[in-house]
This record gives C-alpha cells, sequence and structure tokens, in this order.
C-alpha cells in the first residue's frame, strides 16, 4: 500500500494497484488481489475510465471465478460487458463473453452457456480475430459434448484444429487432437491422433503435452486386453516425465492406470503398490474425490487377493468419502463390491468384519440397510432389496429419495446386466409414484418378486 501511495496523480495509482493486483493473482493469493483491482476500479470511477474500470472488473471477475464464487463473478463479467458498450473493442468483449459463457458451464446452464459462446464466436467473426475463435470454437465443442452431440462436438473441435493449424499455433492444434481423440472413431482413428499429437509436442519440447499424449494412449490401448504391455510402457513414460516436471495430477493418473491393468493380469501386490502411491499422492493434493475411488481400488483389489480386514476396511473408508460427497454412483458400485466380497467369504465373516471396520467409519444408514438386506445365497439378496424399495416407496419413508437415486443408477450402469438394469428402471417407476410399472420386458422371476412385494406392501 505504501508503494500505491507513491505516485501523485490517480491514473498512475490506478496503475500500481493493478499491477499489484496482477502479481497477487498470479501468486494465487485472491483476496489480496482482489482488495488491489476493487481500489483501482474506485479510482479508474473517480477519473472517468471507463476502459480501464471494465478491464479491472473483469480481473475481479476471473478471481471470483477462481473461487467458485460464481454468483459475484457473474455480476463483474455482465457489469464489465455493460460498460463495454460504450466504447468498441471487441477483444475485450469477446474476453467476457467468453467468461460468461465459462460461469454458466461451471453451474450447469449449458444452454446459457453457449448462448455467449456463440456471441463471442460473432464478434471474432466480424472483426476476423481467427486467434481468439480458436478457443471459442473450442468450448462450444465441449457445450456440445456435455450435451451428449458428439458429432456437434466434433465439428466444432475440427474447425477449432484448422483455425489452429492456419495460424501455426501448435499448442492449440495439439490440444484439439487430444479432445478429438477423446469422443471420434476406432482404436485405430484415436491412436493416429494421439500419435501426431505426440509428435508435436516433441517438435516444440513441450514436457507436459508429451506427457499427457503417452498417458492418453496408455489410457487407449488399457482398453484392450491385447495391447496391455504397449498401455503398461506408455503410462511407464509418461509417469516418469510426470516425475521429472512435478506434475503430481498426471503422476497419480499414470499411477492409477498401471494399478488397474495390473488388477486384470491379478498381479495384486504391484496393483496395489501403484494404487497406494497414487492414494498417497492424491491426500498431498487433497482431493477427497479421487482418495474415494482408489481406497475402492485399493479394496476391491485386497478383496481379490483374499485379503477381507484390508479389504473392509478400505471399501468402507471410500464409502464414507463418497457419502460426503454425495457420491451416489460411485455407492453403488462399492456396494457391489461389498455385496460380491459377502458371496465370497460368507455371511457370518462378513458381518464380523462389517460390524469391526464399521466403528470407525461414518456409513449412511440408508447405505447400511442395502448391504444388511442383501445375502450371500443367490436368489434371496434380489428379494430382500425388492421388498425394501416397495415397502419404503408404500411408507414414503425418509430413505425413499437415496433409494431413488440408487435404483437410478442402477437402470443406467452397463457394468450391470441387462436384466438388473431393467429392474432398477421398474423400481424406478414404482418410487416415482407409478402403481403400475413396466414390466414387460423383466424376467419373470422378477415380476413375480416385485407383484409378491407390492401385495405385502397394498400398493
Amino acid at each position: 500500500l505504501h508503494i500505491a501511495n507513491q505516485p501523485k496523480d490517480s491514473e498512475s495509482k490506478a496503475a500500481v494497484f493493478i499491477e499489484m493486483g496482477s502479481i497477487y493473482k498470479e501468486q494465487k493469493t485472491f483476496n489480496m488481489s482482489l482488495n488491489y483491482f476493487e481500489q483501482a476500479v474506485k479510482i479508474q470511477e473517480d477519473i472517468g475510465d471507463q476502459a480501464g474500470k471494465s478491464a479491472s472488473l473483469h480481473e475481479i471477475g476471473t478471481i471470483y471465478l477462481n473461487q467458485n464464487n460464481f454468483h459475484k463473478a457473474l455480476d463483474a463479467f455482465q457489469y464489465s460487458l455493460k460498460l463495454q458498450e460504450k466504447f468498441t473493442n471487441g477483444v475485450d468483449k469477446i474476453k467476457n463473453l467468453k467468461s460468461l459463457g465459462e460461469v454458466f458451464r461451471e453451474q450447469g446452464d449449458l444452454e446459457q452457456s453457449l448462448r455467449y459462446y456463440l456471441q463471442a464466436l460473432e464478434i471474432a467473426d466480424r472483426f476476423s480475430y481467427a486467434k481468439e475463435s480458436i478457443s471459442i470454437l473450442s468450448n462450444i465443442a465441449r457445450i456440445y459434448n456435455l450435451r451428449g452431440d458428439t458429432n456437434k462436438a466434433s465439428d466444432f473441435f475440427e474447425q477449432s484444429l484448422k483455425v489452429a493449424e492456419d495460424l501455426d499455433e501448435k499448442k492449440a492444434v495439439i490440444q484439439n487432437l487430444f479432445e478429438l481423440s477423446r469422443i471420434r472413431g476406432n482404436l485405430d482413428k484415436k491412436r493416429a491422433l494421439l500419435e501426431r499429437a505426440l509428435n508435436l509436442t516433441s517438435q516444440i519440447n513441450d514436457a507436459l503435452g508429451m506427457a499427457i499424449a503417452l498417458y492418453e494412449l496408455g489410457s487407449l490401448f488399457a482398453s484392450t486386453e491385447e495391447e496391455h504391455t504397449k498401455a503398461i510402457s506408455f503410462f511407464d513414460k509418461s509417469l516418469e516425465m510426470s516425475k521429472q516436471i512435478n506434475h503430481k495430477r498426471l503422476e497419480e493418473s499414470n499411477l492409477e492406470g498401471l494399478g488397474k491393468i495390473y488388477g486384470t493380469r491379478n498381479e495384486f501386490k504391484k496393483a496395489l503398490r501403484f494404487f497406494e502411491q497414487a492414494l498417497n499422492i492424491s491426500r498431498e493434493l487433497e482431493e477427497k474425490g479421487y482418495e474415494a475411488i482408489l481406497l475402492a481400488y485399493i479394496g476391491q483389489t485386497f478383496a481379490m487377493q483374499g485379503e477381507n480386514e484390508k479389504a473392509m476396511q478400505a471399501l468402507l473408508m471410500s464409502i464414507s468419502l463418497f457419502s460426503q460427497l454425495d457420491e451416489r454412483a460411485w455407492m453403488e458400485r462399492v456396494a457391489a463390491y461389498l455385496i460380491r466380497l459377502r458371496q465370497k467369504i460368507g455371511t457370518d465373516l462378513f458381518n464380523s468384519l462389517w460390524q469391526k471396520a464399521k466403528k470407525s467409519q461414518d456409513v449412511p444408514e440408508w447405505f447400511e440397510r442395502i448391504i444388511d438386506n442383501s445375502s450371500s445365497d443367490s436368489g434371496t439378496s434380489v428379494e430382500d432389496f425388492v421388498n425394501m424399495v416397495i415397502s419404503a416407496a408404500a411408507d414414503k419413508s425418509s430413505e425413499t429419495n437415496q433409494l431413488l437415486d440408487f435404483v437410478t443408477h442402477l437402470s443406467k450402469d452397463e457394468n450391470q446386466p441387462k436384466e438388473v438394469q431393467m429392474l432398477g428402471k421398474a423400481l424406478q417407476e414404482i418410487l416415482l409414484g407409478n402403481r403400475n410399472p413396466n414390466l414387460a420386458n423383466l424376467p419373470e422371476e422378477f415380476v413375480e418378486l416385485i407383484r409378491n412385494a407390492m401385495q405385502k406392501s397394498a400398493m
């Protein structure tokens, strides 16, 4: 602040405040940065510097966006954009429109996000801002991809790629190649895109880009069992580069990829070693979601190795974290791991391990009921589950919403047999209040279970 008081004229003071705000923003000291930009805005208001005020407001918006304060970010960007109506600066308008698109995308409002990105694209085209259009086209593609329209997403990524190639913007070319490889074509086409990206990253000595390309190739080959040796080679190379450039998140992803492959090869000790290294990084980075996923993989691996107590501890730790994050889809997957463990080791040992591990973990009551009501004897676990769901629907119990989430995920889980997905769909209809659910495509034994349960519950 002493430094900012040195200049005698207001314009110079504002410039110093902006410089200090930018320095603190770069250091991610956001509250200090915000303070300096807000002081700059006050001075810019006093001296009538509309363009400067608009630019400072945009910086304030980006700070709020970094803090996930979407409401204040939205206000700042919209105010900045409104001020720009009083002067002509297409590039600055594009920045605000792109930022508004990002805010709405982060909030899940894809229609509004797309509207702002399209406005930005219109200005970029009108004023021939080709370089700006690269990122706009990519962002539009991401919106279509989030909406499930992969054809349109692919078209916009291709447009972005072409502009980037025309302008020789190699980093943008590489990014679009990565994006296209994730949504387009068979293994050979994806491989060609990634190998091209890898070649370009090598040309410009982009170590992070090379590490990402190697990781993406590893992930691609990991999906085919016959190509696991190649996948391991790519993961190993990416892992080594990730360590060299100290990129912890990419290191973590490579360790997870290696753990999964060795798990499918029944090399459980190697799998656990890689998963546990990744787990340590997730804790270092305080990534609770990733920590929970890795604990689930570790628990499943311990179970396959026959270390049942360790399996139970890891799985319940993952459930506790997933519950805090309200990740119902993953809780469903862990429930399946636990039910398979019960079937493998028997009810008595399972219940003993379950009660012991549960003492130190926060397990939701509704999840406990699903596990407690499942059985190792084939045929009865489905019956107990159906009875529980239909009883909850009839009583309108407090667990109805949780069970609805569970069966909804069950109906969409492609890892489940088709008849189990259809059972989930039928139970979803019942929980939503439909007393005459569509049972036409269900196996006869499931139809009978549902009808008997509905009769018992007087539905």
